[in-house]
């Protein structure tokens, strides 16, 4: 049998909690031989304690899968699968001269990318002769262009495709008494010739002009006004979004020189006709209303699939209205 703890044989150790083996060892050594029953009331005991802090197993339910419908994911590093590559895009550089930079902003780059994927279209915003001589070298796949060819540059195999015009027009609020002026009258008041309503027997006061708050966009507008004239002192540089729009709906004394586009706010003000001819793109495409310029799309010849591409988008709806936010379009 072995040796003995109290009256249990060692043998029966391993099916007993070791705490309970050694308080029977324990009290042994003490003089004090464990009874059976003080030893398996101390193993009930144990037990008793172990299913309180030890929870039982739970058990797993799975719906059984067969095996040939099993596929293994590879492991990242290990893929086993071939990724199919996408294609990188093609850049398309296109140069667009300062005074059109605004037609062609990041809303027209993101939407012309979007209905063209394949083409990234990268913009170089440069002077106004270098734009037409970037397309005659080679140096860009097309150009936008403020202005039209001359008759050289047209029998040298350029081409040109209308986008909009960027048409100018002067605005008064629409309580002003004026209903419309001769050019000469326009250069007048430009010009500081003429300051006061009354000058030109209308009713009101001192005459205020706005004109943009870009020079650059002012230097346009008064030079197809004036010529070579010199605009004349004190005159009020419009700021704002909305600009000289916004001078003339708070003063009914304002006259404002704007650059017109399609989709613009005019609301609760007038664009004067001048000699009689109202300011809209046809008026400028008949050649009656000649302050404006129209924005080309230059190529070499037909063009390339990328200037092609460009004109497609020019043309469709999104197209349209993105353009119509900066152009008098010829519709």
């Amino acid at each position: 049998m072995g040796e003995r703890v109290g009256d249990i044989p060692t043998s029966w150790r391993p099916s007993w909690p070791w705490s309970a083996v050694f308080l029977a060892s324990l009290l042994t050594a003490c003089g004090e031989p464990a009874s059976p029953e003080q030893i398996q009331a101390e193993v009930d005991r144990e037990w008793a304690l172990r299913r309180t802090i030890e929870p039982a197993p739970v058990p797993v339910v799975t719906e059984l899968v067969p095996a040939e419908v099993i596929v293994a994911t590879p492991a990242p590093a290990g893929e086993t699968l071939e990724r199919e590559a996408s294609a990188p895009r093609r850049r398309v550089q296109v140069a667009v001269s300062r005074s059109a930079a605004n037609v062609v902003g990041q809303d027209v780059q993101a939407e012309f990318e979007r209905m063209f994927p394949a083409l990234d279209l990268i913009v170089r915003v440069v002077g106004e002769r270098d734009a037409i001589d970037f397309v005659q070298i080679g140096e860009v796949a097309f150009a936008v262009h403020n202005g039209s060819l001359s008759a050289r540059e047209r029998h040298a195999g350029l081409r040109q495709e209308a986008l909009g015009i960027e048409l100018f027009g002067l605005v008064v609020s629409e309580r002003a008494a004026v209903a419309g002026l001769s050019l000469l009258q326009v250069r007048r008041i430009l010009t500081g010739q003429v300051t006061e309503w009354q000058q030109l027997g209308l009713d009101g006061g001192p005459i205020a002009v706005v004109v943009p708050g870009d020079r650059d966009v002012a230097d346009r507008g008064v030079r197809l006004f004036l010529g070579g004239d010199t605009l004349a002192p004190g005159i009020i540089r419009a700021t704002g979004e909305h600009g000289g729009l916004d001078q003339v709906r708070r003063n009914e004394q304002a006259i404002a020189l704007v650059r017109l586009a399609s989709w613009q706010d005019l609301s609760r003000t007038r664009v004067l006709p001048v000699d009689n001819t109202p300011a809209a793109a046809p008026a400028f495409g008949f050649g009656t209303y000649p302050f404006g310029s129209q924005v080309q799309v230059i190529t070499t010849g037909k063009g390339s699939a990328d200037s092609q591409a460009f004109l497609t988008f020019a043309r469709s709806q999104v197209g349209q209205q993105l353009l119509a936010r900066e152009l008098s379009l010829l519709q």
